[in-house]
C-alpha cells in the first residue's frame, strides 16, 4: 500500500486530473482490500469459535468419561475392600482353627477341642495328654500318612512332632 501511495504522489505532477483519478482508484483499492481483510478476519473468528465449541464438547465428553472411570475405580476399590475383609476374616478363622505340626499346645488356650486333620508327613508323632507333662498320654500315634485326631474338651494338652499343620475339620 505504501508503494501505491508513493506512486500516487509522484503522479500528481503528471497531470492533475490523472493524479486525482489515480488517488481515487488507490482509495477504492484500499477500501476493497480492507473489506477482504475484514471478511478473512470474520471467517477466521467464526472458524475459531467453531473449533473452540468442538474443543469444549470434547472436553465435556472427556470429563464425563473421567467421572465414569473415577466411579468405576471407587466401586472396584470398595469391592476390593470387601474382599480383603473377607480374606482377613477367613485368615483369622484358619489361624484360629489351625496349629503347627510341632509343639505342645494347651487345650482351651492354644487350641480348641475338635477334630483336626493334617496332611501326610513321614515321621509324624502326636499325643493327647492329661496334663502339660508329656508322660501323661491319653492316646498317641506315629503316622506317615494323613492324620485325623479328635481332641476332647477333657484333654489338657496336645503334642505334635514332625507333622504337617493341623486344621480343624469338625
Amino acid at each position: 500500500m505504501a508503494a501505491l501511495a508513493v506512486a500516487v504522489i509522484a503522479s500528481v505532477g503528471c497531470g492533475e486530473d490523472q493524479g486525482k483519478q489515480e488517488l481515487t482508484d488507490a482509495r477504492e483499492k484500499i477500501r476493497y482490500e480492507q473489506g477482504v481483510a475484514r471478511q478473512q478476519i470474520e471467517q477466521e473468528q467464526l472458524d475459531a469459535r467453531d473449533q473452540l465449541a468442538a474443543i469444549k464438547r470434547r472436553t465435556a465428553r472427556q470429563k464425563d468419561k473421567y467421572a465414569e472411570m473415577k466411579q468405576q475405580v471407587a466401586d472396584e476399590q470398595a469391592r476390593l475392600d470387601r474382599l480383603e475383609r473377607k480374606v482377613s476374616g477367613a485368615r483369622r478363622t484358619i489361624a484360629k482353627n489351625s496349629f503347627p505340626g510341632d509343639g505342645t499346645f494347651t487345650v482351651g488356650d492354644d487350641i480348641e477341642p475338635g477334630t483336626y486333620r493334617a496332611s501326610a508327613r513321614e515321621g509324624c508323632y502326636w499325643a493327647r495328654l492329661k496334663s502339660a507333662s508329656t508322660s501323661s498320654i491319653i492316646d498317641n500315634n506315629n503316622s506317615d500318612g494323613p492324620v485325623v485326631v479328635e481332641i476332647k474338651p477333657s484333654d489338657k494338652a496336645f503334642e505334635a512332632s514332625g507333622c504337617a499343620t493341623f486344621h480343624k475339620s469338625g
